[in-house]
This record gives structure tokens, C-alpha cells and sequence, in this order.
């Protein structure tokens, strides 16, 4: 009989608006809506949780490479940098310089430490 493969979920709770991501460390909750490896989101209750397929077998590197496409992301989807850099203490110019790092070289120009 053949073998079914079988993503492990991950029930995570929200504590104060934030989660730790097994991708990403400590991140407000509202980055997660933006992550492919989110499956539920249940917000409503008396212990707020988010369910995730995310694995935290990854190298720091890439954990800091997933914070920062996050950012990218929810720039993108406010539509307002100015904004998403106070929220979450970050100069304008380290945005813009990881921005164009990632335009130039996708996902490995965020986890790339020197400079390209």
C-alpha cells in the first residue's frame, strides 16, 4: 500500500498580537497572513492560535531571509514603507536596500549576509 505524504501541522498560539513562527522568530500575527504555510487562522476565541504547516528545521540565515520577505510583503500590501518600517523598527534605507536585494536575487539576495 502506498505511502500518503503528510505535512505536520503546528498549532501556535497568539500572545499579545504575536506568534513565534517556526520560520521567523517572534513576528506580530498579521505577518502570517501573508505566509504560504498558514492553514487556519482562529483569532476569535478565548486562545487565539494560528495553524501552520511551517517547519522550524532551517538555518538562522534563512529564518532572518523569511522575516524580511515578510516585510517586503506586507509593504507591499499596506502600500505604505513608511509605516511597516516604524512598526517594526526599521530604517526606510535597510528596507529599500533588502528590497532591491531581493528584486535582483530573489529569496537567496535576504539570506546572503555581504554585501552583492
Amino acid at each position: 500500500m502506498p505511502q500518503s505524504i503528510h505535512t505536520p501541522m503546528r498549532k501556535i498560539h497568539v500572545n499579545d498580537g504575536q506568534v513565534l513562527c517556526p520560520l521567523r522568530g517572534l513576528i506580530d500575527v498579521e505577518l502570517c497572513f501573508y505566509c504560504t504555510d498558514l492553514v487556519t487562522v482562529n483569532l476569535d476565541s478565548k486562545a487565539p492560535s494560528i495553524t501552520c504547516k511551517a517547519t522550524d528545521d532551517i538555518s538562522e540565515e534563512q529564518r532572518k531571509a523569511y522575516k524580511w520577505m515578510s516585510l517586503l510583503q506586507l509593504a507591499e500590501r499596506y502600500g505604505n514603507v513608511s509605516k511597516v518600517c516604524r512598526d517594526h523598527s526599521i530604517s526606510r534605507s535597510m528596507f529599500y536596500r533588502y528590497k532591491r536585494r531581493y528584486e535582483q536575487y530573489g529569496f537567496q539576495g535576504l539570506m546572503t549576509p555581504t554585501r552583492l
